[in-house]
């Protein structure tokens, strides 16, 4: 989804990049604060299913993002396979 914006070009394409990296930088601090948070608090053993519910909602947020503007891709037509001669 996000690579048939990146790959239409333009003024769209440069926006959609630039909120990909905003959004992983985001989600890299929100990560890394939830980590030391836990860690302070004696919950070391939580961090990784907390880094990992972070990004699964990061990525089910873009998910809904991107599929709400159902990008007009145009389907190739399939190829039939090819018999050898014999």
């Amino acid at each position: 989804m996000r690579l048939a914006k990146l790959t239409s070009g333009g003024a769209v394409a440069t926006a959609e990049m630039n909120r990909m990296v905003s959004e992983k930088v985001d989600a890299a601090f929100e990560a890394q604060y939830a980590a030391a948070k836990s860690m302070l608090t004696g919950k070391a053993a939580q961090i990784p299913s907390q880094t990992l519910t972070l990004y699964r909602q990061k990525m089910r947020a873009n998910r809904r993002r991107l599929g709400a503007a159902k990008p007009l891709i145009l389907s190739r037509p399939r190829r039939s396979k090819k018999r050898p001669l014999i």
